[in-house]
């Protein structure tokens, strides 16, 4: 029986193993590494039930085995679980309190968007899918503590991205952004200091819309997508030297290609200072968050002291809030 249980640890580490390096060297540039990134998370689920019946069989060529799939656990995840401390100098900075959130297109619940935004009591809020029946009534609920908003950008499309904020907007612009053309560049007046805020919905995968002789194409095609938009958004910020924010439904997970690619520029606000998985996505099949794809990130002027995972009531994501600071 130990032999058994020490060839099983054996292949579970070999099959991390050749995830991780397959993550390494090929990422995301075929379409089935790019479907195995996306349920990389759920590859650990057995690592603790197996150290915990080697540890209690006292194996100690299994648990030589199981410390591969550790190892790389921690290397890709073990920031989200370690506890964070807060920087002495933060206490007396003042915070930017930002907040990106998809509402959902469907949603009819305007309420709802409402409730969520004022329990978070965020200072700005990057919204995706807004749409013609949900502007008027965020308009009309939100404009006592957020008189600045984009809503009258709205192009008319059937999903659209916005601004909400409790400081000045000095100028809002759209940017290409293919395929769906969500995407904004707003600069809002921060006590002072310009910071410039993008709002972007990536493009989904849709895979479980498609049949299955036809996921490799639109696998191929939505992964390429997202990285041609992460290209995009480098050329618009290129020859920026103000504090960037990006909130964004990124529709994608930490273990991609396009993460990396955003990770160059960027901080990651809620590996620097959440903790915990940070799932945001919930699905009419799966009731609770299951991946995390909305995100803010941050240019290398702010810090992020605490990021949370807000709550919900009528969307398919959760909003992430998060505390900026600007370094001193």
């Amino acid at each position: 029986m130990n032999s058994f249980r020490h060839k099983v640890s054996l292949i579970y580490a070999g099959f991390i193993l050749v995830w991780a390096l397959s993550r390494w060297l090929i990422q995301d540039r075929f379409w089935l590494f790019a479907l195995l990134n996306m349920l990389a998370e759920y590859y650990f689920v057995p690592l603790p039930f197996l150290i915990l019946m080697a540890l209690f069989r006292n194996e100690k060529k299994a648990l030589l085995s199981l410390a591969v799939p550790l190892a790389v656990f921690l290397i890709f995840w073990g920031q989200l679980y370690l506890p964070k401390f807060p920087r002495a100098w933060t206490a007396s900075h003042p915070a930017l309190r930002a907040m990106t959130y998809n509402v959902l297109v469907t949603n009819r619940n305007p309420q709802q968007i409402i409730d969520v935004v004022v329990e978070a009591a965020p200072d700005i809020i990057g919204f995706q899918e807004l749409s013609r029946h949900n502007i008027p009534p965020l308009d009309a609920g939100l404009l006592a503590a957020y008189p600045y908003n984009t809503f009258a950008e709205f192009t008319g499309a059937r999903s659209d991205v916005g601004l909400v904020s409790r400081y000045p907007i000095l100028s809002v612009e759209r940017f290409s952004f293919p395929p769906e053309e969500r995407a904004m560049h707003a600069v809002i007046n921060w006590n002072g200091r310009r910071v410039h805020v993008f709002i972007v919905h990536f493009t989904a995968n849709n895979l479980l819309q498609q049949t299955l002789a036809g996921a490799p194409a639109l696998a191929t095609e939505r992964f390429g997508q997202r990285a041609y938009q992460v290209q995009r958004l480098r050329e618009e910020i290129t020859g920026l030297d103000e504090p960037i924010l990006v909130l964004c439904d990124c529709n994608m997970l930490d273990t991609s290609a396009t993460y990396t690619a955003m990770s160059e520029m960027f901080t990651d606000s809620f590996k620097e200072s959440g903790w915990g998985s940070g799932h945001t996505s919930i699905s009419s099949f799966i009731p609770i968050p299951y991946q995390r794809v909305d995100y803010i990130w941050h240019s290398a002027e702010f810090l992020s002291t605490h990021t949370v995972v807000g709550n919900n009531q009528s969307s398919d994501h959760h909003p992430v809030i998060s505390h900026l600071m600007l370094r001193p």
